[in-house]
């Protein structure tokens, strides 16, 4: 994936979105990576817990393709992810040239990628996964290719 480009939209809110290309898949990328190559069906971001509130949705394409978005958030922790799935994509229809995107958009306070990730360079960690949950590579702060070369995250005990 793309680093992100943020569009003010006329309401004042901002589309952030994710530009997705397929990078190919080699032996030493395990075995996640054909899995998503063949089948894309979600993509979370960690965000700022309180930013949940200003959430307004998950689209593909800019934002020409809502799709069903939702929240996952954990008791006393500081962040949250937010959920863009049912997305279908695979390979073939994503290709290398990023003509594919995974938007989401957010109202204030929330309009600024500093703000949205909790850092001051903007960098949200993002995962991927496929429809049975069983490939979810996590980038950390901004992957590069799609899927990525990281193994799965293990959460901390």
């Amino acid at each position: 994936m793309d680093p992100p480009t943020v569009a003010v939209q006329p309401d004042g809110s901002s589309l952030f979105c994710w530009r997705i290309r397929f990078a190919g898949c080699t032996p030493s990328m395990g075995a996640c990576c054909p899995t998503l190559a063949a089948d894309l069906w979600k993509v979370g971001f960690r965000v700022v817990k309180s930013c949940t509130a200003s959430l307004l949705g998950g689209s593909l394409d800019d934002g020409a393709l809502p799709q069903a978005t939702y929240v996952e958030t954990a008791p006393g922790a500081w962040d949250a992810n937010v959920k863009v799935t049912s997305l279908r994509l695979d390979a073939a229809s994503v290709g290398s040239t990023g003509n594919r995107s995974v938007c989401i958009q957010m109202a204030a306070p929330c309009g600024d990628l500093p703000a949205l990730c909790g850092n001051p360079e903007g960098r949200c960690d993002l995962y991927q996964s496929n429809q049975g949950q069983t490939c979810c590579p996590t980038c950390r702060g901004m992957g590069t290719q799609f899927p990525p070369q990281f193994p799965p995250f293990q959460p901390a005990a």
